[in-house]
This record gives C-alpha cells, sequence and structure tokens, in this order.
C-alpha cells in the first residue's frame, strides 16, 4: 500500500476599478487576462483539462457589466494571444497534435474562419498598427527572430538581425516592439522602421515557473501614456510616464 497526495494550482483573475476589487474567475487555471478596446470585456486563457502543455488554454470572453461568459474559437488551444485594435481580431499562437505551434488570425465574431500566418513554430504574437502582426518564430527554439507579416499572410518579413526568443509588446504606435534576446538574456527595444535596437538590461525572462501569469517585462498602455516595467524578483510593476509622442522614456 501507499499514501499520495494529488493536488491542483489554481490562478483566479480580478479586476480593480471604481467599483472596487473583484474575482472574474474562480475555479480552474485562467491567465493573460487583457481588456478589450472599449474597456467592455475581458478576454482570458483559461488551461483546459485535456491540455498537457502547461502555459495553454481556450479562449474566453466575459462582459464586465453582467458577468457573461462566452467561450472563444473553441477548436483552438492557444499559448499566447492578442486582440487587435479594432477589436474584433485576434492573433494567436495554437498547438497542434504533432507539438508544432503556429501563428493564426482570426475574427472574434467567427464570421470569417481562422487562417494560418505562418508555418514557422512560434512563441507569441502581437498586433501592430493595421492588424500587422509580429511574433517570434524559427525553424528551431535556438533559431528564432523577430518577424513581421501581413494580416493576410503575405510579405513575411525578419525584423531583428539576433536571435530572439519572446516578444513582450509593441507600442500603440507600431513603431517599437520589446523583446528578450537568446544571447546573454538581453531585453531590448526594437524599431519596426529602422535598425535602431535599444538595451534596457541584461535581465530578460519569461517568468520561469510563473510563465503565463506574469506580465510582460516591458509593456505600454493602450492610449501610449505609459510605459510598464514589470521586476520578476519582487513581482512588482512600475508604471513610467512618457511625454506626449514618445514611446522610450
Amino acid at each position: 500500500s501507499f499514501v499520495t497526495s494529488v493536488g491542483e494550482r489554481l490562478s483566479t483573475i480580478w479586476v480593480h476599478d471604481a467599483r472596487g476589487e473583484r474575482e472574474i474567475t474562480s475555479q480552474g487555471y485562467a491567465f493573460q487576462p487583457a481588456f478589450s478596446v472599449d474597456d467592455k470585456h475581458l478576454y482570458y486563457l483559461q488551461r483546459a483539462r485535456d491540455n498537457r502543455r502547461f502555459v495553454s488554454g481556450e479562449l474566453w470572453s466575459v462582459v464586465l457589466d453582467t458577468g457573461k461568459r462566452e467561450r472563444l474559437l473553441p477548436d483552438f488551444l492557444m499559448e499566447h494571444y492578442s486582440v487587435a485594435p479594432d477589436g474584433n481580431h485576434v492573433t494567436f499562437v495554437s498547438v497542434d497534435d504533432a507539438g508544432h505551434s503556429s501563428v493564426w488570425i482570426a475574427t472574434l465574431d467567427g464570421s470569417v474562419a481562422p487562417r494560418r500566418l505562418s508555418s514557422l513554430d512560434s512563441v507569441r504574437a502581437r498586433f501592430g498598427t493595421g492588424n500587422d502582426v509580429f511574433f517570434v518564430g524559427g525553424e528551431t527554439t535556438t533559431s528564432m527572430f523577430l518577424y513581421r507579416v501581413k494580416e493576410d499572410g503575405s510579405g513575411l518579413q525578419k525584423m531583428s538581425p539576433n536571435r530572439v526568443l519572446f516578444l513582450y509588446d509593441v507600442s500603440p504606435d507600431g513603431k517599437w516592439a520589446s523583446v528578450w534576446e537568446l544571447d546573454n538574456n538581453t531585453l531590448a527595444l526594437y524599431s519596426t522602421e529602422s535598425d535602431a535596437r535599444t538595451i534596457l538590461c541584461r535581465c530578460a525572462t519569461a517568468g520561469e515557473e510563473n510563465r503565463g501569469v506574469t506580465p510582460p517585462l516591458v509593456s505600454w498602455s493602450g492610449d501610449g501614456k505609459y510605459l510598464f516595467l514589470h521586476r520578476t524578483v519582487s513581482r512588482e510593476t512600475f508604471a513610467v510616464q512618457l511625454p506626449p509622442g514618445r514611446v522610450i522614456p
């Protein structure tokens, strides 16, 4: 005979607004929350029971005023997603049965069938301006770079000369991308219009065992007024106010 214990790790999402703080999810493992452009919906991933990968799940939407929930794109398990500025498109990284992770684009209302944008194995994808999609991808996990592709799958363009492991965010004006370079754990900002590159620190990470719930180390507010910096050691996030017209302090 033997004695054992079985547990399940939970992750819940909360919202803080003028009404105070309230719990949005109460069961299972929810992560990667994101507000809609009009702040009326909250999107998030919910880990599925039949999923063997730690950081992936189904895309859900909840109406913040009523609490009504809806599962979106039920045929896909996602490792990451990004809602477009137009509020109706979503790009995401989905893992197939063979273990390959590709970048897709779809409409949230289901009016257009999901379409794969690239066959490269990918990690994260985010919208720029005009529904252009930025993602980190490559033939292998040790030879990945930052790419840009149009919403119809055309115009695939490599944006980084150095190997990139992770994409944190794209600035609201689409002119800068914050990434984790593979060499020396470099946290850098890449210009999407030139060869300009700015190093912030040698401190890049995806969150280790807290990957999926750790905020991006560098990200921007939707209105472009703040740059958010997350410090993983103390789990603190700092908001840096930006001068008008600038995305870097």
